[in-house]
């Protein structure tokens, strides 16, 4: 699930300041994952399959659960 949070993003600097609640750039996106809820904003671990936004950790399971994949394709690609 992507959302904007309220989150500042740092970006104050020597020459320019905080401008707290007003700053334009304060919405910023946040993706989390539509299985686990963990939030990857920061990472590129995510993938889109059914519309639903999926951390690495959680996709081969949502793959065998929706039958995208069967076990035994697992099992053969580590003989492989």
């Amino acid at each position: 699930m992507k959302k904007y949070e309220n989150d500042c993003c740092d970006c104050a600097v020597d020459g320019y300041p905080c401008l707290g609640s007003a700053c334009p750039l304060r919405h910023s996106l946040h993706v989390y994952c539509d299985v686990c809820g963990g939030d990857f904003t920061d990472d590129n671990d995510i993938y889109e399959c059914d519309g639903k936004d999926i951390c690495s950790e959680c996709l081969v399971d949502y793959l065998l659960d929706n039958d995208y994949i069967q076990k035994a394709d697992l099992e053969k690609e580590v003989e492989e």
